[in-house]
């Protein structure tokens, strides 16, 4: 009886770390695609490198949330992706022209979405099917409402995903070419730098044969070489 504990305790033990090795897994995947971000680019590993890579990352990691659901039911959905996308166009015309419409067209699609769970779930019928089916009936839609790229986001959406932490970089790396930015890029950034306190390094001992006019325009702004 004494020899029988140990073992018990061992294996719940065993199954404790296995539990929280899985919990820990999504931290420990983020943490090696950072390292290896940092391997290939080291200048991403600053608040601008990570600025330009989460800027757009908002609606795939509400996306992902989402998915993360119906994944828990043992449920697949399909059409999440275009959804994204109709909402996306949603907001670019109707929520920027219409406010009004706009919103009432986000809460019927929110409540549209929610019947069709409630469909797939009392029905018993098989998610893959009917969501690959919205699919198309969303990018239907995106497609009638915005035919080719356009529209615009209302100004608080912009000011929402414009928000940025009190933390800032030490400087921001600019590389002035013909092929990169020009002389009028290096302009608008230093000022746009200057207004909202951050350090601009221009790289002129790295430019071409024409580096005259960046290096006097960069001595002008004030940036260090």
């Amino acid at each position: 009886m004494s020899a029988v504990a140990p073992v018990r305790s061992a294996n719940a033990s065993g199954a404790e770390w296995r539990r929280r090795l899985r919990a820990a897994l999504p931290a420990l995947s983020l943490a090696l695609v950072v390292a290896a971000i940092a391997w290939l680019n080291p200048r991403a590993i600053s608040y601008f490198g990570f600025t330009l890579m989460l800027n757009l990352a908002i609606p795939i990691a509400l996306a992902t949330m989402a998915q993360m659901f119906v994944i828990a039911g043992n449920d697949l959905d399909l059409s999440i992706g275009t959804f994204v996308g109709f909402v996306c166009c949603v907001t670019a015309t109707w929520l920027h022209d219409t406010p009004w419409l706009g919103v009432l067209a986000l809460l019927g699609c929110i409540a549209l979405y929610a019947a069709l769970g409630a469909l797939i779930y009392m029905r018993n019928l098989p998610s893959i099917v009917v969501t690959l089916g919205m699919s198309f009936v969303w990018q239907g839609l995106a497609i009638l409402l915005l035919p080719k790229p356009g529209g615009k986001a209302p100004g608080w959406v912009l000011a929402i995903m414009g928000v940025k932490p009190p933390f800032v970089p030490a400087e921001l790396d600019v590389f002035v070419e013909s092929i990169a930015f020009t002389n009028e890029h290096l302009a608008r950034m230093g000022e746009l730098a200057a207004r909202h306190g951050l350090l601009l390094h221009c790289h002129v001992e790295q430019l071409g044969s024409h580096r005259s006019v960046p290096v006097a325009l960069a001595a002008k702004l004030a940036l260090p070489p």
